[in-house]
């Protein structure tokens, strides 16, 4: 496959990533996930950094779901604190491993079902937007809330329980491969 460079028009030969950055003309820019056999943005047991903090894939798992597969990377960083990074098509976040039950003072009774794309809901305090929704292929089920400051709470809808992850939204442009951050 060739694509063409959209800033200088070269030809850029069989990519392997949708993040791309031109040899000609240094620029970078992102394909579509569809548009090509994508190779993931990380490498098990390799050092990748997100705004300069070194991380590194320990462990990898792929979520089918009604829309598509969501693939998970256990990662670590320094501090050996461990985070889930979640890759699905263009979208990108960065949430803490850990899954505290939600009770009923951290905001109104919550269900899956009622959880509109597009709705508002206070939780925790602050204001949220529910971005996504997913009916996972073990009869779990998620909603997906975001806030204007690009963080991220994924509410986890198992049995009778409500758990919750918090973490943030990533850009693609934010994750780095290369060691030259390495303090």
């Amino acid at each position: 496959m060739i694509i063409n460079c959209p800033n200088c028009s070269s030809a850029i030969k069989t990519p392997k990533h949708t993040l791309i950055t031109c040899q000609y003309c240094d620029s970078s820019f992102m394909l579509e996930a569809h548009s090509l056999k994508q190779d993931s943005l990380i490498e098990m047991n390799k050092t990748f950094y997100i705004q300069s903090q070194s991380f590194i894939a320990i462990k990898q798992q792929k979520y089918p779901h009604d829309n598509g597969v969501r693939e998970d990377y256990l990662v670590q960083n320094k501090q050996k604190e461990l985070y889930w990074l979640m890759i699905e098509d263009e979208d990108i976040a960065l949430v803490k491993t850990t899954q505290p039950k939600l009770d009923e003072k951290s905001g109104e009774k919550l269900n899956w079902h009622t959880l509109l794309p597009n709705s508002q809901i206070k939780l925790l305090e602050e204001h949220w937007v529910v971005t996504q929704k997913r009916a996972l292929q073990n009869n779990n089920k998620q909603s997906y809330l975001s806030n204007q400051a690009a963080e991220l709470i994924i509410l986890s809808f198992e049995n009778n329980t409500v758990y919750y992850q918090q973490g943030r939204w990533l850009d693609a442009f934010e994750i780095d491969s290369k060691t030259h951050h390495e303090n």
